[in-house]
């Protein structure tokens, strides 16, 4: 990964507000702040909970394993949201399930993801369970550890939700449509498994963060209805706390 060119302040091509550092990117024009919980925390959300259950590395590779499968028919599209995963056709479906049986990865991902389908049976990620996810022996405990990773994603700039949109970062340079152009100052990307405890780690994660707004843009569609049903289908399972929602949402 690069390196800040040496004299090169680390945060040089921000622009500072106040106590904030806006990354060049925002600098432009018609740049908007895209929703953090519609419909971006429901596409990534999966991302976070391989990252909750496997660790930070192992979650990341299950992840880019996943999404590379997926690419090999649908070359270009980016297989971070979950939603991504619907242009996927039945058999195609299936080939993805055995390619990463293969290669020893489907049952660990079966392993991390599947409360998120018990929980949520019309996910886009449903095919890797044929046969349908496990009932947990604890259903209690299980919403309630779901809950807890739900809970750390509310404050986009957090840890949880910082490498998780670096997941999907990672996913669209290896396997997706992102491409950088060779004559922009890139942070040291390796540097976001410190976030936030570093200069450079944060300077990282504010072009993770900026490229996702990219990538989903401001009037970000979807044809699947995956993001609506989340939320939907949470107030089914528990209802929301709205006020802590509004609290912890505020993308600043």
């Amino acid at each position: 990964m690069s390196k800040t060119p040496k004299g090169k302040r680390v945060l040089q091509d921000h622009k500072q507000i106040g106590k904030k550092f806006i990354p060049p990117l925002l600098h432009l024009r018609n740049v908007q702040t895209v929703k953090w919980q519609l419909p971006i925390l429901p596409e990534l959300l999966w991302l976070a909970i391989l990252n909750s259950t496997c660790g930070t590395q192992t979650g990341a590779e299950l992840a880019v394993a996943l999404a590379s499968s997926a690419s090999k028919f649908v070359p270009q599209k980016w297989f971070a949201p979950a939603s991504a995963y619907d242009s996927l056709l039945s058999g195609q479906k299936t080939e993805v399930l055995e390619v990463l049986k293969q290669s020893n990865k489907l049952g660990a991902i079966q392993y991390a993801l599947n409360d998120l389908l018990w929980l949520y049976p019309a996910c886009p990620l449903a095919f890797l369970f044929p046969s349908g996810p496990t009932a947990p022996e604890d259903p209690k405990s299980a919403r309630e550890a779901f809950k807890s990773v739900l809970e750390e994603l509310y404050d986009r700039g957090g840890r949880a939700p910082m490498l998780m949109q670096a997941n999907a970062f990672f996913i669209g340079l290896s396997v997706g449509p992102m491409r950088i152009a060779s004559d922009i100052s890139l942070p040291n990307f390796a540097e976001i498994e410190k976030y936030p405890t570093t200069t450079e780690s944060r300077r990282a994660g504010s072009a993770i963060r900026a490229a996702m707004m990219g990538l989903f843009g401001p009037n970000y569609e979807t044809a699947s209805t995956w993001p609506q049903y989340f939320w939907n289908r949470g107030l089914e399972i528990e209802p929301c706390d709205f006020d802590l929602i509004e609290k912890q949402s505020i993308v600043k």
